[in-house]
Formats: C-alpha cells, structure tokens, sequence
C-alpha cells in the first residue's frame, strides 16, 4: 500500500505483476531462509562442500523435490507462470547451486548468514503462505533425510533441453494448471497455515484455469540497471 500510494504521488502506477509486460523483467520475491539452533546456524558447517551442513543438504533436498506442489501456493495466478523465461533473471529450472543466479535455488552467504533462497514465488506471492509451504517441504527433508542431488554448476539458461534432462533438471510448472492444485501432497497439506487456503485456492481458480492464454503488452525490450 505505501509502494502504491508513493507511486501515484509521482504519477506513476504500481505493480507486483510477475510479469506486467513483455520484454522486461517481472517482479519476483525471492525467499531467504535459514534454520537456527540456539545462537547456532544449522545450515553452516565449517569444513563441509560450500560449508553446507547434513541439515541444510536435506531442507533443500525437501525444497527441490516439493517445488513442483510449492508453485500450487506460490505461483497462484495465470500471470504468475509468464515470469519463467530464459535470461530474464526467473528460474526456469529446479536445480540447486551455489550462488548461481540462473538456478531456482541457490545457497549464499556463510557462518551465522549462511541460507537458502527459494527463487520460484511471483511478486504478488502471499508471503505468509509461501514462507509456509517452503518451510514445510524443507523440514520433510530433513526429517526423512532426503538426499541432495548434484548442484548446477553452469549457466542454466544456456543449457539445450537435451542437456537439461540428461542432468535430470526439470522445468517449474509451465503454466497455472501445471501446480498440485486438483490433488496436493503431502507437502502442501500437512502445514495447518497452508491447508485450509490451499483448498479455497483450488476451489477459485478452477473457472481461470479454463480462460484462454492471456496477450502482454509488448515494450521494447532493454537491460536491468
């Protein structure tokens, strides 16, 4: 509300679109998070490839493997899906690295600001349910202690899609029917904060997921500052 009414002082319009035109980048909220024990970070071990804890391997083995059911709560509109385009700064594929922009999720930082960033919410993400969801699917992980499987090490974008499978990368959802809303998981179901919205969402959006694919504006395309 404060970004919007700034805006509308200087005779400008506000947006949190993913994606409001074409040819420029969208609005995405990239999500940081850590788990602490104490005063201690569990996700930094001294020592350890990238200095990556067992339990911090784990919460992003559980984000890696849920991320497909995580869009169902965090990606919620048809626009939300238009973000994911190659060299626009959106993830496009679910692979983890060490930070690597091109991926949808990457580790940064080190000691006590050692964390993970979820790449894949939109702008216009419910920030409570999505802090929600991501949380849950990374501590399925570390609870069942899934196995994290090798990071990107190259520019993601560049990759062919032959490429992309032979290194067993998958594609977020393609569109807002991709997402586990008709028949969520576990992941999604079993966060009390999430369930009871998870099911309103699936109810509301069934009359969009039958609108036709929606037409951007085209802008002349041009670079980030």
């Amino acid at each position: 509300l404060v970004v919007r009414e700034a805006a509308t002082a200087e005779g400008l319009y506000a947006t949190f679109m993913p994606k409001p035109l074409e040819g420029v980048q969208g609005s995405g909220m990239h999500t940081h998070m850590s788990l602490f024990e104490g005063d201690r970070n569990a996700f930094y071990e001294a020592g350890a490839q990238y200095q990556l804890s067992k339990t911090g391997r784990a919460f992003i083995a559980g984000v890696l493997r849920h991320a497909a059911e995580i869009t169902a709560v965090t990606n919620q509109f048809v626009n939300s899906y238009k973000r994911y385009q190659l060299g626009s700064w959106a993830p496009t594929a679910i692979v983890w690295s060490r930070d690597n922009r091109t991926c949808g999720f990457r580790t940064i930082g080190h000691g006590s600001s050692a964390r993970v960033e979820t790449r894949i919410p939109g702008g216009d993400v419910n920030p409570y349910l999505a802090f929600a969801v991501i949380l849950e699917a990374g501590l399925r992980g570390i609870e069942n202690d899934y196995e994290l499987p090798p990071g990107a090490e190259d520019d993601v974008w560049a990759l062919t899609s032959a490429e992309r499978r032979a290194l067993g990368i998958q594609p977020p959802p393609p569109s807002l029917g991709g997402g586990s809303y008709t028949h969520p998981t576990p992941a999604t179901t079993r966060t009390s904060a999430a369930n009871t919205p998870l099911r309103h969402t699936a109810h509301l959006l069934r009359p969009v997921l039958r609108q036709d694919r929606l037409r951007l504006p085209q802008v002349p395309a041009h670079h980030e500052d």
